[in-house]
This record gives C-alpha cells, sequence and structure tokens, in this order.
C-alpha cells in the first residue's frame, strides 16, 4: 500500500474526514472548549521536545477525536523552538489541553510528569512527530473496556519523513486472523516478549501503571525499554486488536533513533540492567527470551555505527558488557541466533584479517551445514508424521479388526505354544 501523505495538517486528515464527518462524542464542550465530564476517560500524554514542524499535525488528531472526554497532556522537554508557543496557543483554545513545562530531561521524564498529570481511566502515549485516527480513541476506550484490558495494543502506519509513502505495519502475526485477542506472559511469553516495544501503540489502565509503580526510564533514548517489559511482565490482561490507528514517523532527522543513539550507546546496558532487576523474580526461560531480545536490539543499533566513527567504540562496550556474563546465559543456541556473526566479528577483531576472514568462513559452513540438518530433520518428522498417521488409520478400520478377531484362536495357539516350550 502506498500513500503520498499531505504535511499540512488539513490536508493530512482528508482520508478520515468523509468516514467520520457525522459522528457526534458522547460528551460536549462547554464556551471555552472544556469538557463538563470531570473524570477523562483517556488521558492523552505528548511529550514535545523541538517539535514545531509536527506538534500540530498532532494536535489536530487528537484534538478532533470523536470521543469528547479526554484531557490532552502536553509536556515541554525544554525545546529551543517555537513549541512551547504552539501548545500555548492551542491550550487557550481547547480547555482540554493543559501545559507542563521542564527542562530538557528526556521523553522518559516527560511520561512520566504527565502520568502524575492524569486523571483519566485510560493513559496513551503519543509522539510529538506522531498523529492518530479521529476514531481511534472511542473504539479503543470501548474495546478497552469490554475486554478488562490492563494494557490494549492497536497496529500501525509507517510515515516516510522523506518520501511521504506510507506503510501498514503489522506486528500481530499471531493472530492475524483474528480482530482481538487477550493474552498475557504466562500465555504467550515469545509472542510479547519480541514484539513493539514502544509505548504509543498501547493504552493503559492508569490503576494498572500506579498499582505497579510502572515508570519510564530517565535515559536520554531507549528509555521506554524497561517500561514495556514491565508492563507485559505485570499485566494479567493484554488485548491486542487489529487496527491501524496511529501513525508513526520514520526518518525524522531530528528524531532520537539516529546518531543521539550512537553517541550514547551505553544506554543500552543501562536499560538492560533496569530490565534484568524488574526480571529478577521471573522464571529462566523468560528471562532467557528477554536477555536475547535486549542484545538483539543493541545489535541492531551496533549495525548503524558501522562504517562510522562510533563502531570501534561501540565495539569496545557490545564486548565488554555482553561477552563474559551475559552471553554464556543463552547457551548452544547463540550459534543460531542472527547476530552470532556480528558477534564474531567483535571477538576477532583484533585478529589478523586473512585469520578473522577464514574462522568467519568456516563458521558459515557450520552455519550452512545446521540449517541443512534442520530441513532434513523437520522434512523426516513430517514424514514420520504422515506414516504414524496411515498407522493409527489401519489400527481403527474395520477391515483390521475383523482381521484380528479371525486371527485369534490362531494367535492363541501360538501363545500356549511358545509357553510349554
Amino acid at each position: 500500500m502506498r500513500l503520498i501523505v499531505d504535511e499540512k495538517p488539513e490536508g493530512m486528515f482528508f482520508m478520515h474526514c468523509n468516514a467520520i464527518e457525522n459522528m457526534e462524542g458522547t460528551d460536549t464542550l462547554n464556551e471555552k472548549g472544556s469538557v463538563k465530564e470531570n473524570i477523562p476517560l483517556i488521558s492523552v500524554v505528548i511529550p514535545v521536545f523541538n517539535a514545531e514542524n509536527y506538534i500540530e499535525r498532532c494536535l489536530e488528531s487528537v484534538t478532533h477525536s470523536t470521543l469528547k472526554n479526554i484531557e490532552i497532556i502536553c509536556v515541554d522537554d525544554g525545546s529551543t523552538d517555537n513549541s512551547l508557543g504552539i501548545l500555548q496557543n492551542y491550550s487557550k483554545k481547547d480547555g482540554r489541553i493543559q501545559v507542563l513545562t521542564q527542562e530538557n530531561l528526556h521523553a522518559g521524564v516527560a511520561r512520566n510528569a504527565g502520568i502524575e498529570a492524569a486523571k483519566g481511566k485510560y493513559i496513551h502515549f503519543l509522539d510529538a512527530d506522531d498523529f492518530i485516527d479521529y476514531a481511534a480513541y472511542e473504539k479503543w476506550y470501548q474495546i478497552a473496556e469490554e475486554n478488562n484490558s490492563d494494557v490494549c495494543v492497536c497496529q500501525y502506519n509507517t510515515i516516510n519523513k522523506q518520501t511521504g509513502e506510507m506503510l501498514r505495519i503489522n506486528k500481530n502475526r499471531k493472530y492475524k486472523d483474528s480482530y482481538l485477542n487477550t493474552t498475557n506472559i504466562k500465555k504467550d511469553a515469545d509472542y510479547l516478549i519480541f514484539n513493539e516495544v514502544a509505548p504509543w501503540n498501547k493504552i493503559y489502565l492508569r490503576s494498572f501503571l500506579l498499582r505497579n509503580n510502572i515508570r519510564f526510564d530517565d535515559l536520554v533514548c531507549a528509555n521506554d525499554r524497561s517500561f514495556y517489559f514491565a508492563v507485559i511482565y505485570k499485566a494479567e490482561r493484554i488485548t491486542t486488536v487489529n487496527e491501524h490507528w496511529i501513525y508513526y514517523t520514520i526518518n525524522n532527522e531530528k528524531s532520537l533513533v539516529g546518531n543521539t543513539r550512537l553517541k550514547n550507546f551505553d544506554v543500552h546496558f543501562k536499560s538492560f540492567m533496569i530490565i534484568w532487576n524488574v526480571l529478577k523474580d521471573a522464571d529462566d526461560e523468560i528471562k532467557k527470551k528477554v536477555l536475547k531480545n535486549c542484545i538483539t536490539d543493541s545489535f541492531y543499533f551496533y549495525r548503524k555505527s558501522i562504517g562510522t566513527g562510533y563502531q570501534k567504540s561501540i565495539e569496545n562496550q557490545m564486548y565488554d558488557f555482553w561477552h563474559k556474563k551475559y552471553i554464556p546465559l543463552l547457551g548452544e543456541g547463540v550459534l543460531n541466533v542472527g547476530w552470532f556473526k556480528d558477534y564474531l566479528k567483535i571477538l576477532l577483531r583484533d585478529m589478523p584479517q586473512e585469520r578473522s576472514s577464514e574462522i568467519l568462513t568456516i563458521f558459515d559452513m557450520y552455519r550452512n551445514r545446521q540449517k541443512t540438518l534442520e530441513i532434513k530433520n523437520k522434512k523426516m518428522a513430517a514424514k514420520n508424521k504422515r506414516i504414524e498417521a496411515k498407522y493409527n488409520k489401519l489400527l481403527n478400520s474395520r477391515s483390521y479388526k475383523i482381521g484380528r478377531i479371525i486371527t485369534l484362536p490362531v494367535r492363541t495357539v501360538k501363545s500356549i505354544m511358545k509357553t510349554l516350550k
């Protein structure tokens, strides 16, 4: 699917307007634009840092929500552009918007400030350069209520800042054929651990976050990872819905998912240590899966450093942190993970090029052999399964049962003869 998206707020939402222009919210606004109902159904928390080019588009999407009984908490994280001025102008026009300010303490601290200020039954964290479907909150709230959800997860679309191209992303592969599913980590550890960790495609029951004291880290980036793992570890009811309500901007030059991540690469290790502490009472299998996820994430960003001035420093950090203590916990299975060859390159980085190339070639031969054996084993298992099915079908067939009855006297005589011998 490819759509070219207009950069202007009014153009951006044209694709939604026809579908919802006649829908009415369940609550009314007073003259100042604030909701008469005291307790909001959803608190929308938006951390804002130097987002003057995007924040209007974001706020337009939220303020036009078909669910009127919401509050919008914008936390300016020490912006040096006109973001704060834009927020203040919007708050004058819509009484549901409150603006908080802080020094540049990063998105995690800003979101935490939003949690403390929130009064809604559910909380949604929306990034300032993203936006949401007008009808999302109304449907989202209803689904979360009907399913008694601690967390409710939707799918999302990506919008390429450079090209305007929009793609539908579905991380709900396991349940792609069902509209709704409710689960938890005891039932679906793999599905939840190896899924989207970002907070913006989920709404959270506020009382659940408060009761379990779940907050974001104060790291410059990767401050949402421990939040996610704490959420899935503690939540009893996590509902997924196959709706694409969020529009997530990629290739934004001001995003933290870039050079900032490489400059502050140690956030991966700091985040992991917080996660490891959160999971201190978890069983070993869950810990092992989360460890694999965290190492995989760090190697994803390590690959972005290759060829840059950050590469050598990051390789040293990766070796010092993961090599001795944590990678051995994964056991022999580590040989088959996607990042193991990158890990080998780091281990061999001080070795002469000719020797390291020889070792990597041997490893590729080993991995290819392993894959060949896995394919053969799968084919053999499938063949055995077919033979077993035929055998069971034969045992249950009418002809086999009749044959057993007919041959019973003969088999009885044979048995007696063996005993006499």
